[in-house]
């Protein structure tokens, strides 16, 4: 008899918004180095999707973020047969002011800058599918959290 594993690796992103712009960063590895995404990265082990995307966009940008909803989910199968599966959230920022508060990791992160949506979405080097969640968000078609049933023995979270 056979026994299914699951064989996915998860990461967790989020779309950041100040005064009508979008927070990106430009990688500094890999073969996309130079191009830009939004804040994001891999889900640690016993990490809930949102708190990664919190997490990430803290590493990457120093700016503290909470979450609003759920954008978008999307699954990947890679030449190997490795699945993906990555979770982009919308977050907010309490900040005022937060350009100046912008800091990276300068080994996984060239920069950090907000940007038009009208820029991000025309410039070659925003990776594709950075511009699909980008344009997922414009639609304001967003998923809500829902509660979970209080006897529910797990810390599940659910999206509607």
């Amino acid at each position: 008899m056979q026994t299914n594993i699951s064989l996915a690796s998860q990461g967790a992103g989020a779309i950041v918004t100040y005064q009508s712009e979008v927070l990106l960063v430009q990688l500094n590895y890999g073969p996309a180095k130079g191009h830009w995404i939004l804040p994001g990265g891999m889900i640690e082990n016993g990490e809930h999707p949102e708190q990664a995307a919190i997490r990430e966009v803290k590493e990457e940008t120093n700016l503290d973020a909470q979450i609003e909803s759920l954008i978008s989910v999307r699954h990947r199968i890679d030449q190997k047969g490795r699945h993906n599966i990555y979770w982009v959230f919308l977050a907010q920022i309490d900040h005022k002011n937060p350009k100046p508060l912008l800091k990276w990791p300068k080994d996984e992160i060239l920069q950090a800058k907000f940007w038009s949506f009208n820029e991000a979405e025309n410039d070659s080097m925003v990776r594709p599918m950075t511009k699909v969640f980008l344009k997922a968000y414009k639609k304001h078609n967003y998923w809500s959290k829902i509660d979970i049933p209080h006897n529910h023995k797990y810390n599940d979270h659910a999206y509607l």
